[in-house]
């Protein structure tokens, strides 16, 4: 049913809980293909068929749309360089000049080129390449579409700040509604992943064709660690209660530093598809030796699904004017 938002108290702090509504998830009605459409755009699409009783679950991928500034192309079978230059109305030289470490003999499918329109860009700091797969979009009773994906960080540093847009095409990919979102978490660390979540109201699951992602905002960064204090997890524990999990962990501050505020994020997935996820949130400082325990259930999106052991991810920022508490 959208966003909801509770509200309890625990040890004598505040407590924010966000968690999305997990209706059960149709099988696919249809086999995926993956047409090639207007300004070298490529998407893959679902065919028509008659809607079916329930609505069908979706999952498409799309490549990033040219636009007027840098973005990504994911190299197709038998793309040249000179074509994808020739597509993008761009010169060879400055393809080249954009992706210095590519090969013009060596070219492979899925590899990822920075399209830069203008040759003034190239100063720019392009975005990361993420892996960003196509979310899971699911009918609520409230008749909006709820949809939940992931992004993967498979760069060596950290990324933060990510803003994500959804797109979505009707079967003639043509572009229906479009909308932003950012992740669960502010900083992905290498090799992790962050989900997130959209509740759209414009569209119904029967006239989506296709959906895409791009990334439209983040950045990389190398200061992440100094301004966040490392928490500790312990004790996690997880039950399965049919179409819920009920998790229990503890939170503690084994540094000498104090954290403005606490965040835990808890996801569960089903491969590499996320059936679930919740953000804790813990307002208020937290200082050297603070402990923090939270008890609560996660609804799933899938209740067939086969779940792996919970992942937590915290992020504590640093309190600016906080000082180390001394030692005896």
């Amino acid at each position: 049913m959208g966003v909801a938002w509770v509200c309890a108290s625990s040890l004598g702090c505040t407590i924010t809980y966000s968690q999305f509504d997990a209706p059960t998830p149709y099988p696919l009605a249809a086999p995926i293909i993956t047409l090639t459409v207007q300004d070298a755009l490529r998407v893959a699409v679902l065919p028509t068929v008659p809607a079916p009783t329930a609505p069908p679950q979706l999952s498409v991928a799309v490549s990033p749309q040219p636009s007027p500034t840098p973005h990504y192309y994911t190299v197709q079978p038998n793309d040249t360089l000179m074509d994808i230059a020739l597509q993008h109305d761009i010169a060879l030289e400055d393809l080249l000049l954009a992706n210095p470490n590519v090969s013009a003999t060596a070219l492979q499918i899925g590899q990822t080129l920075l399209i830069v329109k203008d040759r003034a860009d190239l100063l720019l700091t392009p975005l990361p390449v993420l892996t960003l797969p196509a979310p899971q979009c699911h009918p609520t009773p409230t008749e909006q579409i709820l949809c939940v994906g992931t992004v993967l960080n498979s760069l060596p540093k950290a990324v933060e700040h990510l803003t994500i847009e959804v797109h979505f095409f009707d079967a003639q990919q043509v572009l229906l509604h479009r909308q932003a979102v950012e992740p669960a978490l502010s900083v992905i660390e290498p090799n992790e992943r962050a989900p997130y979540h959209l509740v759209v109201s414009e569209l119904t699951l029967e006239q989506i064709g296709g959906l895409g992602t791009l990334l439209v905002g983040g950045s990389e960064t190398d200061t992440a660690s100094a301004r966040f204090v490392p928490l500790q997890t312990q004790n996690l524990t997880y039950e399965r209660l049919d179409n819920q999990v009920k998790v229990a962990f503890e939170v503690t501050n084994p540094t000498e530093q104090t954290a403005k505020e606490v965040r835990v994020l808890v996801a569960l997935y089903d491969g590499d598809q996320v059936v679930a996820y919740r953000v804790f949130e813990r307002a208020g400082r937290f200082p050297p030796q603070a402990s923090w325990q939270v008890v609560e259930t996660l609804q799933l999106l899938a209740p067939s699904a086969t779940l792996s052991p919970p992942i937590l991810e915290v992020e504590a920022p640093l309190q600016q004017d906080a000082t180390p508490t001394p030692t005896a």
